[in-house]
């Protein structure tokens, strides 16, 4: 399985999304400072551009990102 779809073959979008945070307990952003990046077609495209954000911002300790996934696509009941 790849990371563009699931199992019925439905594909997938990846976000990675953050910013700054008003303290450590990280639960409200500062507003203005909310950042998104993407969408990337596979996890491992929203990993690399993780990895460059985080080493970029990684000395401000109330910064943090995350990798969202989009629910599954092109997927259709009947």
């Amino acid at each position: 399985m790849s990371d563009m779809t699931n199992e019925q073959g439905a594909k997938r979008r990846f976000w990675v999304i953050g910013g700054k945070y008003e303290s450590m307990a990280f639960d409200r952003l500062v507003e203005g400072t909310e950042c998104a990046f993407g969408p990337f077609a596979s996890e491992d495209e929203a990993k690399s551009t993780w990895r460059s954000v985080t080493e970029r911002t990684r000395s401000q300790a109330t910064v943090r990102f995350t990798i969202a996934a989009e629910p599954p696509f092109g997927f259709h009941t009947q």
